[in-house]
Order: structure tokens, then C-alpha cells, then sequence
């Protein structure tokens, strides 16, 4: 609800955006359980407040969905902390300040200039910011391939059905579901790509933009890391 309401401040909406990933990083810092649990939160916030915004409808009508996913976030961090393992151990984390700058720039971009669906846009920067420029760099590959692949296919996929609020709603959220289905990240983003692009394509927005969404944000983050890498290099 917050989002949604700073929404109509770009700045402010850039601000929290920011803050937000670059929580997540942090918390992935010390165990990667607390980052999974983070995402979990952010991403269900991020994109409901955007489509909240932008439909102008009211919070409170969405409030049963947020409250959600704050419980499934906590339910996986009550998992998490229960099985061990990896989930136990520290998480990879980007330099300081790069989710903050990456997807801050972003949500200002997205929400300054009302992009249609422009959380995707935001979330795809949040995604690549997973460590140094190696892995931000095979995360962007894997996410670009994938997208490769799964917007076209979702594109046909929309084309081919007719139009319906059910439907509609039926793709959206079996988008949000695919990642959980796969152990492998590549095929899961294929399938979240298409089922998102044919869910654009059936409410009459534009599928590729898809594609577009995960390019920019994943040449945003490899150019600030390269930046950044060059400034603080000895001369």
C-alpha cells in the first residue's frame, strides 16, 4: 500500500524501490534464507502496488493479497531456518549501493514516466544484483536466454486465446507460481517470461516489452558494476 501511494512521487517511489533492494541484499549478506524471504515480500509489494497504481483502484481491495504474501515470506523463512543447509549459510551480495542505484534508477524511470507494467522493468534489476561482475553477469545471460525463448512463445500463446478477466488473472498468477516448479533457473524463467508475455498480450499491452524489460535492466547493472569497477581500480 505504501508503493502504490508514493507511486504519484516518482522520487519517493525510486527511494523506497531502492531501500528496499538493497535490504534484501544486505539481509542475503548473512544468511541466504533472509534474501529469499525479502524477495518474497518485495516482489509481491512492488508488482501489486504498480498495477494497483496504475489502474488507480484502491489499496484495500488488494489488501487480502498482500497480506498473503507477507505470510507465505515468513512461512519460508520458518522453513528455511528449520532445514539448514545452504539456506543457512551466507548469501553472495553485490557491492554496496549497486540494487539501491540500478533499481532506484529504474522506479524512477518507470514510475516518472507511467510505463505500462514497468515493475517488470524494476524487478528484472533486483534479480541481477546477486554478487560481482561474474555472477551479475551469467544471472543477466540466464535471464536474457530464457526471456529469448519464453516471450515469443507467450506472445503466440496470447494471441491464440481469447481474452478474459479469469484467464487474465489465471496467467498472472501462475507466472508468479512457475519459479517454485523448477529446480533449474533458466526453464523456470522460460516458462515465467511466456506465461507473463501472453498475460500482456491478452489484457492488449505489448509481450516483447518483456523482453525489452529484462535486456535494459541487466545492461543497467553489468554498465554500473563495469563503472564502478574502473573508479575504484588504482591509477
Amino acid at each position: 500500500m505504501l508503493l502504490a501511494w508514493l507511486w504519484r512521487w516518482s522520487a519517493s517511489f525510486a527511494l523506497a524501490c531502492g531501500l528496499a533492494a538493497e535490504l534484501g541484499c544486505r539481509l542475503g549478506r548473512h544468511r541466504a534464507a533472509w534474501r529469499s524471504v525479502a524477495n518474497f515480500t518485495f516482489i509481491p509489494a512492488l508488482y501489486l502496488a504498480y498495477e494497483m497504481a496504475e489502474r488507480g483502484a484502491s489499496p484495500l481491495a488488494e489488501l487480502p493479497w498482500l497480506a498473503g504474501g507477507a505470510l507465505a515470506a515468513w512461512a519460508l523463512h520458518l522453513l528455511a531456518g528449520r532445514r539448514g543447509g545452504a539456506e543457512r549459510k551466507p548469501g553472495e551480495a553485490p557491492a554496496f549501493g549497486l540494487a539501491f542505484v540500478c533499481v532506484g534508477l529504474l522506479a524512477w524511470w518507470a514510475a516518472a514516466n507511467r510505463l505500462p507494467g514497468g515493475q517488470w522493468l524494476v524487478w528484472s534489476a533486483a534479480s541481477v544484483c546477486v554478487g560481482g561482475w561474474s555472477a551479475a553477469r551469467d544471472k543477466s545471460w540466464q535471464r536474457v536466454s530464457a526471456a529469448l525463448v519464453g516471450v515469443p512463445c507467450g506472445v503466440g500463446l496470447g494471441l491464440l486465446l481469447n481474452d478474459s478477466a479469469p484467464l487474465a488473472l489465471g496467467m498472472a498468477a501462475a507466472g508468479m507460481l512457475s519459479l517454485t516448479l523448477f529446480r533449474a533457473y533458466r526453464p523456470a524463467f522460460a516458462v515465467r517470461s511466456a506465461l507473463a508475455s501472453a498475460h500482456l498480450t491478452l489484457i492488449g499491452g505489448m509481450g516483447l516489452a518483456r523482453l525489452l524489460d529484462v535486456g535494459a535492466a541487466a545492461a543497467l547493472v553489468l554498465l554500473v558494476l563495469a563503472v564502478g569497477g574502473w573508479l575504484a581500480s588504482p591509477r
